[in-house]
């Protein structure tokens, strides 16, 4: 896996090696729609989204326990009927 890699070294390396590419995509990286026209087959976010999901639930918490209101959740709760989409129907 390379990266993060800038836009001008991906594009460099695209041309020089025959295999796939893996990448690690960071909150300052190129784009995906970039990514995918320099040639890149494969994109890693590491630990990004789960640290990004985490810290989301910390400011949660921290408002609770600082006797904060429920209002801070207004701007981040996805509706139920979206969430569904998200989720296993059936039997597992």
């Amino acid at each position: 896996m390379i990266g993060p890699g800038d836009e001008d070294t991906l594009v460099e390396l695209r041309k020089r090696i025959t295999s796939p590419i893996n990448t690690l995509a960071t909150p300052g990286s190129t784009s995906l729609a970039m990514l995918q026209e320099i040639g890149i087959t494969r994109v890693s976010f590491g630990p990004f989204i789960f640290r990004s999901c985490l810290k989301k639930f910390a400011d949660i918490a921290d408002a609770l326990i600082e006797g904060e209101d429920y209002a801070s959740w207004a701007d981040s709760i996805m509706p139920s009927g979206e969430s569904k989409e998200y989720l296993i129907r059936g039997r597992e």
